[in-house]
């Protein structure tokens, strides 16, 4: 008796079936992916933004402890969040610190402000509000873009002189500063 011998392989129906659950995994990867870009870049821009907030933390402390914009602002960063120093050389009676912009990327602007008195804790004399914000992209002017496509963040939060009440009786030259 002879053994039959059936071809090995797979039909055209089992081919046909496996190519079309292969397309729909990669169409569904292919959905997936600017999802994930855009993910990516918001994360990245909110580490970003983070840093910065880190930096300008940092450079305020120390800064005269009076309402209104600190002294040594506007401040700008690259698109990584480095601080873009003033340039040097420029003239000294200048209003503002002028800036190279080819590398700016985000225009931080600080102010301090008053709280109401009723808003300040027992025993705290100096307490005020700092503003932070935060907006990008920055045009060649130094200003950012005024137009639905221009991003902001704004963070508000206290800070202090930490030095208590008095100080300017103990010393008239006192001028109460920014401290953590």
């Amino acid at each position: 008796m002879k053994k039959r011998i059936q071809p090995g392989g797979f039909t055209l129906v089992e081919t046909v079936l496996a190519l079309a659950v292969v397309s729909l995994g990669l169409i569904a990867v292919l959905l997936v992916i600017p999802m994930a870009l855009q993910a990516s870049h918001t994360a990245a821009t909110q580490t970003v933004t983070a840093t910065i907030l880190e930096d300008i933390h940092d450079r305020i402390k120390g800064q005269p402890l009076v309402e209104g914009a600190v002294l040594s602002g506007p401040f700008y960063f690259d698109e990584q969040g480095l601080y873009i120093p003033s340039k040097e050389g420029e003239e000294a009676g200048a209003e503002e610190p002028t800036v190279s912009l080819e590398r700016a990327v985000y225009r931080v602007d600080v102010e301090l402000s008053e709280i109401h008195p009723d808003a300040i804790p027992e025993g705290v004399d100096s307490l005020m509000s700092v503003t932070v914000e935060i907006g990008w992209p920055v045009l060649a002017t130094g200003n950012v873009n005024p137009d639905s496509r221009s991003h902001r963040a704004s963070v508000s939060y206290f800070v202090t002189a930490l030095s208590g009440v008095g100080w300017e009786w103990v010393d008239p030259k006192y001028q109460r500063r920014i401290d953590f």
